[in-house]
């Protein structure tokens, strides 16, 4: 929720750190307006950190994940995991489980 965005933002206020917004789309899928809002509340809270979007194509996510952070110089992940339906949550993989396991790097995970 909108805590641990605000606890995000003083932290990268605080370190005067460069935060990357990376998305990554598993299939090309048509923008939809719920999409284009969450985007555009997300820039408005991020417009008092230097920031920047950056849109990986890769059908695994923790693929793309972790080639990002590995060709691109990150200190942190911060995730904010999605909410999955029970039949997903009882047999799904969480990604941020899986990043957990291999990430390089400090992860924070944040509730949606």
């Amino acid at each position: 929720g909108n805590e641990y965005l605000a606890l995000l933002l003083a932290l990268a206020k605080q370190f005067a750190a460069y935060v990357q917004v990376v998305n990554i789309n598993k299939e090309v899928q048509p923008v939809t307006i719920e999409h284009s809002a969450n985007a555009l509340k997300l820039e408005y809270r991020l417009n008092e950190v230097y920031h920047s979007w950056h849109y990986v194509d890769n059908e695994d996510v923790t693929e793309g994940l972790t080639n990002y952070l590995t060709e691109h110089a990150i200190d942190l992940l911060a995730m904010a995991p999605r909410k999955h339906g029970f039949l997903h949550n009882l047999l799904g993989k969480s990604i941020t489980r899986q990043m957990a396991g291999i990430c390089q790097v400090p992860l924070l995970t944040m509730p949606c």
